[in-house]
């Protein structure tokens, strides 16, 4: 059971987050303080109800998603993207979509269980 899933988030691969601090790294001295916030993210929302589904997919679940079985909780925040305009001002820009970070994220999670199963019968045998 899930909430109608209408909260925007800003999804941001893991690569571009490194990249954006390598950017920043590179770029200090134009910074307007040596602690400047920097937001870090791709500056657009996606709906948690389009990710949820494009996961369900992209892993072959078989789960039934009940979309608005649940009430939001009070004061759910409903939208948040990062404003990237520091980071854009020094030639960064997110070059991971949605679809592609979580197809990487699925496969890499796949091939560390695949890793895992084999190691963990040998302990059990021991």
């Amino acid at each position: 059971e899930l909430t109608a899933g209408e909260q925007r988030r800003d999804f941001v691969y893991v690569d571009d987050v490194v990249a954006a601090f390598l950017t920043l790294l590179d770029n200090r001295s134009s910074l307007s303080h040596p602690t400047a916030q920097v937001e870090v993210g791709t500056g657009t929302g996606e709906s948690l109800r389009s990710a949820v589904q494009l996961l369900h997919e992209l892993c072959a679940s078989e789960t039934r998603l009940h979309f608005g079985a649940l009430p939001y909780r009070e004061g759910e925040l409903m939208a948040s993207h990062a404003d990237t305009a520091a980071l854009r001002s020094f030639g960064w820009r997110p070059r991971v979509a949605l679809r592609e970070g979580l197809e990487r994220t699925v496969a890499a999670e796949r091939s560390r269980m695949a890793f895992a199963e084999p190691h963990a019968r040998d302990r059990v045998a021991e």
